[in-house]
């Protein structure tokens, strides 16, 4: 909302649950994670302001296992 550019950086724990489609369905199943990690958390942070993505870590994360 604010138009800033801004840098963040993640750590990101991931279970796999279906192993075939793990290794079978995606050519490359890291990276779709991380892509899919980037794209939703580019959609969480752009809708919110700079005052609330410095002060709702909780609410980013929830949002973004809500999506994952």
């Amino acid at each position: 909302e604010d138009n800033l550019v801004v840098n963040i950086d993640t750590v990101l724990y991931y279970q796999i649950t279906d192993p075939r489609a793990a290794a079978y369905e995606v050519a490359d199943y890291l990276q779709a994670i991380d892509q899919l990690t980037v794209t939703t958390l580019r959609n969480v942070i752009g809708s919110m302001d700079l005052e609330g993505t410095l002060t709702s870590r909780e609410e980013i994360n929830a949002r973004l296992r809500a999506v994952l």
